[in-house]
């Protein structure tokens, strides 16, 4: 059995866990920026702060993940 690695976070995502999990959560954060008002003003005013593109995007799918976690909880 493999031992649990640490993980030391960079400022880049980590291709640690299931990459089809990634993905998905990939297309659901594309699509509720495209979609919905709050997510899409989040990650302009991401993308204002001199973020680039791909980094605002992970940082709203963040805030997703966080949101299905409380609602599920």
């Amino acid at each position: 059995m493999k031992a649990a690695r640490s993980f030391g976070g960079t400022s880049r995502i980590s291709k640690q866990g299931k990459r089809y999990l990634r993905r998905v959560i990939w297309l659901m954060t594309v699509n509720v920026i495209r979609h919905n008002s709050i997510f899409r003003n989040y990650f302009l005013k991401r993308k204002a702060e001199d973020l680039s593109p791909k980094k605002a995007v992970f940082a709203i799918a963040h805030k997703l993940i966080k949101v299905i976690f409380t609602l599920l909880t």
